[in-house]
């Protein structure tokens, strides 16, 4: 008699809440959908945590290989100027979307939150090493650069930091190469369409390959004057965001950057060469080299 008091007195206590909150019954196909649309969410948000990870790599590679001592004084302070802060936070987002999505699902509730994390955190980075492998961080960096004018790409960052001249930087394109009537010099033109007369008698066989080759560069040096533009060309080196870089290739050519701040280094000592040397050995990149 008990037990069936206290049933009606729960089936009355469910219909009233029923009634007073208005609660409609609902087919299982919504929930079904529901449960999808949960998990879609899931996915999603790996895929996404994936590409952050992905891009996140592809800006820590060329970092960390980036030829920093022409541009910052320690390679702490380059790294946290540069690092991609959006993409890390991008990442975390992701990440704590997954974690609700999936607790959100059917049974969700059951797996232990430091599982359902370390879930979350082995799928995205698994995906975005894969996609880095693949290419796919540098291509999305690259793109979003080109098409969102807000977008602060790898690219963008390193013209910035390279495209000043009163730092001795520039960036740009070779116009017109030496003549015979003037071999030691040439016109470059940086991204902000200033052309420079450039005196090019410090380079090396390896500086002039890239200069011959038309595509973008960066030039290493010292500003002569500015009424007219002349420029003192120290190193000449090649943009490297025309492709995706092995990080074989990326080390290769910073060692090849390096090999070759040194050889001004060692001409700077010699006394048949020591008048148009100078200006190339006493650059700030030659004391930040000897601090390594």
């Amino acid at each position: 008699m008990e037990s069936n008091t206290n049933k009606t007195k729960l089936k009355s206590t469910v219909l009233d809440r029923i009634q007073k909150e208005k609660i409609c019954p609902r087919s299982r196909w919504f929930f079904g959908c529901y449960e999808f649309f949960l998990w879609a969410l899931w996915i999603f948000s790996i895929l996404v945590g994936s590409l952050a990870i992905a891009v996140s790599l592809f800006a820590i590679t060329y970092q960390r290989y980036a030829f920093y001592e022409a541009t910052h004084g320690s390679f702490l302070v380059f790294i946290v100027e540069t690092l991609p802060y959006i993409w890390l936070v991008t990442f975390v987002v992701m990440v704590i979307l997954a974690i609700f999505n999936l607790r959100q699902t059917k049974g969700g509730y059951r797996y232990p939150f430091w599982k359902v994390l370390i879930s979350s955190l082995v799928f995205s980075f698994v995906g975005g090493g894969l996609l880095h492998v693949v290419g796919m961080g540098f291509m999305v960096d690259k793109k979003l650069g080109e098409h969102l004018h807000m977008y602060q790409s790898q690219e963008k960052m390193e013209q910035k930091m390279w495209q000043r001249p009163n730092e001795g930087r520039l960036v740009g394109f070779v116009v017109k190469m030496s003549n015979e009537s003037n071999q030691n010099s040439i016109n470059f033109k940086d991204i902000r369409g200033i052309e420079w007369e450039t005196n090019i008698q410090n380079l090396f066989e390896d500086d002039l390959i890239v200069l011959r080759s038309g595509k973008k560069m960066k030039i290493l040096g010292q500003v002569i004057s500015t009424e007219p533009h002349r420029f003192h060309a120290c190193g000449v080196f090649p943009w490297m965001f025309e492709k995706n870089m092995s990080i074989k290739e990326l080390s290769a050519e910073r060692r090849a950057v390096i090999d070759r701040i040194y050889q001004h280094k060692d001409h700077g000592s010699s006394s048949e060469l020591k008048n148009i040397i100078d200006r190339c050995a006493e650059l700030k990149v030659m004391k930040r080299l000897e601090m390594m």
